[in-house]
């Protein structure tokens, strides 16, 4: 959900929950206009003085992927000091499917949130916020939400067309996919390839990983590089960053079968590699230097946003990605490697291609595997 229609779904029901507290206020201004003075304090909802009814609000709806972190905004109003909290998960109609305990206690009129790991079945669900405060008292009202769970995606049958048009296609080629729960699929994606210019990513991750500030010629050098694939540029970093460097990034990303020996664009890289590198390349780069990456590698020129790009951005994904391509001895190599993400979706994939009979036919290899990935999105 994005930070505007968060705004608004919170201001909605807050707005609800005034409501609440108005109607609330109204009943027990006429029970007591009816009961007699004295009160006791059993039922746990006891209002005393000019004390407002303690409401618990669940501040807005959540969509989440199938094993990905989920994040539930609440908020106590009207609770004597701080409260124990605990957050019930149930399907629409149904009953508590779990209930999650907050940590510590929680105090009033703040804004608070709980994040857990959601492995729940794709659905939707109501979660709703109790709380008892330190006099005991349980809230008189609880505003709930909805927490859509999303199927991990692609799904299995997207990912099983998209290697069956693959096997289809002539020359050498390979496919990984990290999906939106971390797991990695693929054909042939440990089989290793030269890296053509698809090994510019690294250069800028790891640049950016080993230098505090970027200067005005690390940007005037990096930005050609992905923008407009630079080797010219590419060696320069190269000579900042070495061997060394981009094996040191290889081992944080996870790569398990990157090679490299001075020779820039002839490393050994495989598709499960940099599909992890992908998947994982936000958290490679220092926050400070991140806007800057994530920039670069979704504004290759358009001539260069073919394959995944051209696939799946008129269905609405980001894209940050880096391609290459080469003639070899067997015929063109056309590689491409993308993270995608939409709404709560955030996966990656890698497609390696050589003895292509032109560049045009990788081209179209690559963008037939990202369509049946993303297709009807």
């Amino acid at each position: 959900m994005d930070s505007s229609h968060l705004s608004r779904h919170r201001a909605r029901l807050l707005a609800s929950a005034i409501l609440a507290l108005v109607a609330l206020l109204a009943c027990t201004a006429a029970a007591a206009r009816a009961a007699p003075a004295t009160a006791t304090a059993s039922t746990g909802r006891q209002l005393e003085g000019d004390h407002l009814p303690f409401i618990t609000v669940a501040a807005a709806d959540v969509e989440v992927m199938r094993g990905a972190t989920a994040t539930l905004p609440f908020r106590l109003e009207g609770a004597h000091g701080r409260s124990h909290v605990r957050i019930a998960i149930r399907r629409a109609g149904g009953t508590t499917t779990r209930t999650i305990v907050v940590p510590g206690t929680v105090p009033a009129a703040t804004d608070e949130k709980l994040s857990f790991v959601c492995h729940l079945a794709p659905g939707t669900y109501l979660w709703t916020v109790a709380a008892t405060d330190a006099r005991g008292h349980t809230a008189a009202a609880r505003l709930s939400a909805r927490l859509t769970v999303d199927a991990v995606f692609p799904s299995s049958a997207a990912i099983a067309r998209a290697i069956a048009w693959l096997k289809g296609r002539s020359g050498v080629t390979a496919v990984a996919v990290v999906d939106t729960a971390g797991v990695l699929h693929g054909w042939h994606q440990d089989d290793q390839f030269v890296t053509a210019s698809v090994i510019k990513a690294m250069l800028l991750v790891e640049y950016l990983r080993t230098h505090a500030t970027v200067g005005s010629w690390a940007r005037a050098t990096l930005t050609p590089m992905i923008e407009f694939s630079d080797n010219n540029a590419a060696q320069s970093i190269y000579r900042v960053v070495g061997d060394r460097g981009l094996y040191a990034l290889a081992r944080a990303a996870g790569m398990k079968r990157f090679s490299i020996a001075g020779q820039l664009f002839g490393a050994q890289l495989t598709a499960a590699d940099q599909a992890r590198f992908f998947y994982r390349l936000p958290g490679l780069v220092p926050a400070a230097h991140r806007a800057f990456a994530l920039h670069l590698l979704s504004h290759v020129v358009s001539h260069q946003s073919w394959g995944i790009p051209a696939a799946a951005r008129p269905l609405g994904w980001q894209v940050w990605f880096k391609g290459g391509w080469r003639g070899t001895s067997i015929g063109q190599l056309v590689h491409q490697v993308a993270r995608l993400h939409k709404g709560p979706r955030t996966f990656s994939m890698a497609v390696f291609t050589n003895g292509d009979p032109s560049q045009g036919y990788g081209i179209l290899t690559i963008r037939g595997v990202a369509a049946r990935l993303v297709a009807g999105t």
